[in-house]
This record gives structure tokens, C-alpha cells and sequence, in this order.
């Protein structure tokens, strides 16, 4: 099963990539920072569990603006227009009822999308959220390698968080070859 990349169109003109993949009741996962869902369906353990949920739900996936295969030229990245971001996703998906799983920095923008909409929102389900986002990551250097768009600079081989995002040392376990920033 792969995904199909299509576009939504934010209200303020910038394209925004999603794929929805499997059938069932809607599923939205809102886009972490630094998101590029088809290199995320790369990684074994993340394809096989995006794989189970298609086989009950459509899920629904999308690249934030900037990263992935979203529009990379955007004037500036805010709360309100990533909300507005996955508005479009659900708009065009002509998703309701939709269940939301917020992991992470995705979650304050999952609880506002069930609370400026609850009739598209029937479902919401946070996981590792806080109110603090970006502020609550663990370091200055997690922060830096996490916006770079390469490793060059970074003190550790690979940004902090793609190996120790879901709590587990990559290198250790030896399933992780596919790295989400790519050098």
C-alpha cells in the first residue's frame, strides 16, 4: 500500500500535500514539524503501523507548509494558518466525523481543529503533547539540528529527534535506516 500524494489549497494560496490511504471511518494525523509523510511510510515500523490503520480507517496524512511535499515558499509559519492548513486537508478530503491523533507538536493544533470545528471532528486522541510546544523540546542543539535541513553542524551523527523520537535508540535497535532529515 502506498500513499498518493494530492494538494489542498489553504485559504491563503499555499498547496498543501496529503494522501488518504484505506477506507473506513476518516483518521486525520496531523503533520509534525519537519514532516514528510512518504519518507515516513520509508521507515518499516511506521509503514507497518500507518498500514494497520488504513486496513480500518482512511487515514489521512499531510505535509505542514515548508516541509515535505507541501509548498516550500511560504511567507511565514503560523499557529492560525497550519489550523487553516488542515481545514483544507479535511475540506478536501470532504472528511467528517473525522477521528484526530495529535503526537507531539501536533497536538495543540489537534485540540484546536476539534475545538474551531467539532462537527468535522468527531474523535481526539493526544499523545507526548504540551502546552509549551517547540519551547518544551529538551535542548538549544535538539532545537538547531531539528530545523536544519542537513546534519552539517549537528554535534550528534543524526538530529536528536530521529532517533529517540518514539523513545527508542535507533542505532541500538538497528531498525532505523531511513533518516527524515536527509543530508
Amino acid at each position: 500500500m502506498e500513499p498518493r500524494v494530492e494538494y489542498a489549497r489553504a485559504p491563503d494560496g499555499t498547496t498543501v500535500a496529503f494522501a488518504a490511504t484505506g477506507s473506513g471511518p476518516p483518521l486525520l494525523l496531523p503533520s509534525l514539524p519537519f514532516s514528510d509523510f512518504l519518507d515516513e511510510w520509508a521507515v518499516p515500523p511506521l509503514q507497518a503501523a500507518y498500514e494497520r490503520l488504513a486496513a480500518h480507517f482512511r487515514l489521512i496524512q499531510h505535509d505542514g507548509r515548508g516541509t515535505g511535499h507541501s509548498q516550500r515558499d511560504i511567507g511565514g509559519l503560523t499557529f492560525e494558518a497550519m489550523l487553516a492548513d488542515l481545514g483544507a486537508v479535511l475540506s478536501q478530503t470532504r472528511a467528517s466525523g473525522a477521528g484526530v491523533v495529535g503526537l507531539y507538536d501536533s497536538c495543540p493544533i489537534a485540540l484546536a481543529s476539534a475545538a474551531a470545528d467539532p462537527g468535522r471532528v468527531s474523535r481526539l486522541a493526544l499523545f507526548g503533547g504540551t502546552a509549551r510546544g517547540w519551547a518544551a523540546m529538551r535542548s538549544t542543539e535538539h532545537r538547531r539540528c531539528s530545523a536544519s535541513s542537513s546534519r552539517t553542524g549537528c554535534s550528534s551523527p543524526r538530529p536528536p529527534h530521529t532517533a529517540g523520537w518514539a523513545g527508542l535508540e535507533a542505532s541500538r535497535r538497528g531498525w532505523w535506516r531511513v533518516p527524515f532529515v536527509k543530508a
